[in-house]
């Protein structure tokens, strides 16, 4: 055995190696230390820390875990390192528990708090993290990078003008803090500041790229360009604003699509360009309510540029049983509009002919998330712009038949993810029901009694109408809370118009004063938008459509404060009429209309998107309830507003008739049968 000055010596060279970052050389002379003496902690414990540095978690994982049973278990910083080696390995939970037994100990350690706030986002935890990062500032005013740890919590939490102040904190504390404008832009463009959030996200760009890089100035044009096709308004004051809107973003995708030349001499796309894609979801373009066929494939092929996605793999054979391998991902596999849908889909075919592959991209795991997951084999994965190939490569090895996006469009990496080939045959659908322009995605799912006859034309995808609504639904799945914590308007005709603000376009705003031209005791319900700027916009818009036909705006419009989807569903049974929005109507919302018994019109336009609830009066045979123009749809709400013994009958019907909405297993049968149909012909045992 080496004496012990010796050993002093080899610990002295690989803490002066780990001082100067020679990670590999300091790696070495640890582990040669410990191969003389294995349970000298020091030297267990920095091994732990060099392995961290080097990406060798699972190795951190065993010198840390070896350093704690060896009696380490009181040393806060030991806890600690061992706590971020579990986070790295996906264990957040774990390492969560070892971040509060270092806390316990040293309960205003700075540095632990503001860990524990990081792995409570891991969490999804999101307001607890917020205190321990709060915490985490009260011990450290001046730190940084906490205040946007903080900021970025806020932001989950969808609060924006909190998230903003934290980012604004640590840019005062430190200019040149690049994630700190890359946070404070990702605020500004939610509040709907626009010019501000691309002056911010080109801050960003600034400091960020290097300088050295070749054509640094295209790269950082090229990424400002891509952040900026992703600032649409999500709200408009007028129709004209709308159309400017959409020429904007004609004249942009051509920019971009000239600029990507500046890659053409990289070994790879920069990380600013993909910090820039990984912003960009185009989620609001769609409510410009026009056809986004050509602008979202030309999106995906800036996209497939910029990815180097040049052509899909060759499938690679599988032994395996002759069960179709289907997949679904997404960041939402949770309690969530775009994907609460797909696991009714996947629970009722047939369990003997498939297995079921989950990956959730989304650390808030719920009881919907747990449900995913008792499909088949689960797997939450981390897809971002540090992450794509490995996660890609991670689903590809699953040797998959089948993949379906199910929400194309809600996300910036759901976006991004429908750009790979990873299963022979891709599939999307309306989690949010819009094109993908992907040439990746072969197959749009829809419903026949959604789609118009020309819909093909909307789709780059191959369009598949499935059976009736494409949708198994379940009775009694909306919640319903009858107290509600904001009071109604007494002695009125309550007329609910419950969308998300932006689903209502300018152009129809005349609906409602021609409504309350005949009905003066009717009462608008609208529920206030999130960020409040949303609701301002609306609120001037609508006050002056009323000004202008000398209708006093106060008393006729009220605009609710957001509530629980319990709260939701009490406030459906206690209006007289639903006001469904023209151009993209309800969806999940309508649903939970019509099983409150609540009378609802609806007017079918040009996209799959603004038919939904034609679909619905139309299974449960409520024909009279569907409009055929804006003349029309005035005169039903008006007589079901006035007219109670109408009123009455058509409550009366739906409730007989809804039941035709629910389990309807001729849909399943039907995506039974189009999936094996489609997957007949790949290689099997």
């Amino acid at each position: 055995m080496p004496a012990p000055a010796h050993l002093e010596q080899i610990f002295g060279h690989a803490m002066s190696a780990l001082q100067q970052g020679a990670l590999d050389v300091a790696e070495r002379q640890f582990k040669s230390l410990l191969t003389a003496q294995p349970n000298h902690l020091g030297a267990l414990n920095l091994l732990g820390v060099v392995q961290l540095r080097l990406g060798k978690a699972e190795d951190a994982e065993r010198s840390l875990r070896k350093a704690i049973r060896s009696g380490s278990n009181s040393d806060p910083a030991t806890l600690c390192n061992y706590a971020m080696a579990l986070r790295q390995l996906g264990r957040s939970s774990d390492a969560l528990v070892r971040l509060d037994q270092a806390l316990a100990i040293q309960p205003d350690n700075f540095e632990n708090l503001n860990r524990r706030g990081m792995v409570l986002n891991d969490l999804g935890r999101y307001a607890e993290a917020v205190g321990s990062f709060e915490k985490a500032v009260a011990v450290r005013p001046d730190a940084v990078s906490v205040h946007y740890n903080l900021g970025n919590s806020f932001a989950l939490l969808k609060r924006y003008d909190e998230a903003l102040a934290a980012c604004d904190r640590a840019i005062a504390l430190a200019h040149d803090f690049a994630l700190a404008w890359y946070g404070r832009s990702q605020s500004l463009k939610v509040l709907g500041r626009g010019g501000e959030a691309l002056d911010a996200f080109e801050k960003y760009l600034l400091l960020a790229t290097p300088r050295t890089l070749p054509g640094w100035r295209d790269v950082v044009d090229l990424a400002k360009d891509l952040f900026a096709f992703d600032l649409v308004p999500a709200i408009y004051p007028d129709e004209a604003a709308i159309a400017a809107a959409r020429a904007r973003l004609d004249a942009l995708i051509g920019g971009i699509e000239r600029r990507l030349g500046v890659l053409a001499n990289l070994p790879g796309p920069p990380g600013v360009v993909l910090n820039a894609i990984f912003c960009v979801a185009g989620f609001n373009i769609a409510y410009q309510q026009r056809n986004d066929i050509d602008l979202n494939r030309r999106y995906s092929l800036v996209l497939q540029k910029i990815l180097g996605i040049h052509k899909a793999p060759e499938p690679r054979p599988a032994s395996r049983s002759p069960k179709i391998r289907l997949g679904i991902a997404s960041g939402n596999l949770r309690d969530h509009n775009g994907t609460r849908w797909a696991l009714d889909w996947l629970a009722q075919l047939p369990r003997k002919d498939y297995s079921f592959f989950v990956y959730a991209f989304n650390p808030d795991l719920d009881d919907i998330s747990k449900q995913f997951a008792a499909l088949g084999q689960f797997q939450r994965l981390a897809f971002n712009e540090g992450t794509v190939l490995q996660t890609i490569a991670s689903m590809r090895n699953d040797s998959l038949d089948i993949l379906l996006m199910p929400d194309v469009g809600m996300s910036p990496g759901s976006r991004v993810l429908s750009q790979f080939r990873i299963a022979p045959i891709q599939l999307s659908a309306w989690g949010h029901p819009v094109t993908t322009g992907s040439p990746n995605i072969d197959y749009y799912l829809s419903s026949e009694l959604m789609e118009p006859a020309d819909a093909q034309g909307h789709y780059s995808e191959k369009l598949v109408r499935l059976p009736n609504l494409a949708l198994y639904i379940k009775p009694s799945r909306y919640p319903v809370d009858d107290k509600l914590s904001f009071p109604l308007p007494e002695n009125c005709i309550l007329y609910g118009c419950l969308q998300s603000l932006f689903k209502y376009l300018p152009q129809f705003d005349f609906v409602f004063t021609r409504i309350a031209a005949r009905v003066p005791e009717a009462c608008f319900l609208f529920i206030e938008g999130n960020p409040s700027s949303m609701t301002s916009i609306f609120r001037d818009r609508l006050r002056a459509e009323f000004s202008s036909a000398g209708l006093d705006f106060e008393h006729f419009v009220r605009l609710l404060p957001r509530m629980t989807a319990r709260q939701f569903g009490g406030l459906l049974k206690k209006i007289d009429v639903n006001i469904d929005s023209i151009g993209w109507s309800g969806g999940n919302s309508t649903i939970a209309s019509l099983e409150a018994d609540c009378p609802l019109v609806a007017l079918p336009t040009q996209f799959m998107r603004g038919r939904h609830s034609f679909a619905m009066l139309r299974m449960i045979g409520l024909d009279e309830l569907i409009a055929n123009s804006t003349d029309d749809l005035v005169d039903k709400l008006v007589r079901l507003g006035t007219d109670r013994d109408f009123r009455a009958a058509i409550v009366q019907k739906i409730a007989r008739s809804k039941h035709r909405l629910y389990e309807d297993k001729s849909f399943i049968d039907g995506l039974d049968r189009f999936l094996k149909e489609v997957s007949k012909n790949l290689a099997r045992p």
